[in-house]
């Protein structure tokens, strides 16, 4: 049985590479390469017409956009040498849709793609791709993004009650847990469909700490490919089945088990995030990372980042929020010769 291969060379560009030369160079040139030339590229999305009603999504940044020089191999997994973010959140996502590409180009198939920026900020590239796409136009049944920590996840945020989607995607080698959002959170609410975010092997995402277990990843990719070769024929025009808006949610939180609070139920609030109701306090959901936080930390994060993170979260946000600044300056202007002079000198710095 034909399964890909780890690439080691391509994994390392991928990492090492900025998100717009992601996005303006690399990603074209790989696309170009391998006769997959009807794309659109705009400061938001590079997004590739394909030949299957599915869509295969990852974002182009990462945390901070820490730009990374030395990687340490061992003991089959990846992390910086800087004691730094390594940007497998989702780099790996990225390296993913690449080799599904190719390999499932040779064999004719051609799933939609969409490498989005500024995920970590807000879904921004999504959100603007949704908001200049407002419908679906290319008859897309649903959309899988490869950026979920851990290995065999599979998760749904607001196609959490498209029980058949569930069941069917499971069915693939994967198992339901919950999570807060990402870019499918965009595509889910405007077109409608449902969509998964699936485990792709990084852990300790957003930390210094952050490292990669390659084989999990390539357990994913491996499983999408033999997903999408064997697509043809089955039943994959799904009920979106939106959301209620319940006072609670009708789903247990098995996914925070770790914190003891697994058969504890979701709460719903018009005024605030959700939130669980344990032993008369209140528990929220960092917003990045899915830690239940207490209601203190809620309230002074919000009133800080206007955001739900937990402490981890925030001061790492907040140690890297000049670099944010610096990063997105650039996007603001949006000058093509500024850019431009922008992406040859960060391309000619790793040279």
């Amino acid at each position: 049985m034909f399964m890909i291969r780890y690439n080691k060379k391509r994994m390392y560009r991928v990492l090492k590479t900025n998100q717009y030369e992601l996005l303006y160079r690399y990603l074209p040139s790989v696309m170009d390469s391998i006769g997959r030339k009807d794309y659109e590229i705009s400061n938001d999305c590079l997004f590739v017409h394909g030949n299957v009603p599915v869509m295969l999504c990852c974002h182009l940044d990462t945390v901070g956009n820490v730009h990374v020089k030395n990687i340490v191999s061992e003991n089959g997994t990846l992390r910086n040498a800087e004691n730094q973010l390594l940007g497998a959140d989702d780099r790996c996502g990225v390296y993913g849709l690449i080799e599904l590409s190719i390999a499932l180009g040779k064999k004719g198939i051609k799933p939609y793609l969409a490498f989005f920026t500024d995920e970590e900020i807000g879904l921004i590239g999504a959100d603007n791709f949704t908001k200049k796409n407002p419908y679906n136009l290319y008859d897309i049944k649903f959309c899988i993004e490869l950026d979920r920590r851990g290995k065999d996840d599979c998760v749904f945020y607001e196609a959490d009650y498209c029980d058949d989607f569930i069941q069917y995607v499971e069915s693939k080698g994967f198992k339901y847990n919950t999570g807060s959002c990402s870019d499918i959170s965009c595509i889910i609410e405007t077109w409608k469909i449902p969509c998964v975010n699936l485990s792709i092997g990084y852990y300790n995402e957003h930390t210094p700490k952050e490292y990669l277990v390659i084989d999990e990843m390539m357990a994913t990719i491996n499983k999408v490919y033999d997903w999408l070769l064997n697509i043809e024929g089955e039943k994959i025009d799904f009920e979106y089945v939106e959301k209620p808006k319940y006072s609670y949610s009708l789903k247990y939180l098995n996914g925070y088990t770790n914190y003891a609070y697994g058969n504890e139920r979701l709460m719903h609030n018009e005024d605030e995030d959700d939130f669980i109701e344990y032993n008369g306090s209140k528990w929220f959901i960092c917003s990045d990372c899915g830690t239940l936080i207490s209601e203190d930390e809620y309230y002074l994060t919000m009133k800080s980042f206007g955001v739900c993170l937990c402490g981890a979260c925030a001061d790492y946000y907040n140690s890297y929020i000049d670099s944010y600044h610096r990063s997105y300056s650039i996007e603001e202007k949006y000058d093509e010769e500024e850019l431009e002079a922008w992406l040859d000198y960060v391309y000619g710095e790793r040279d």
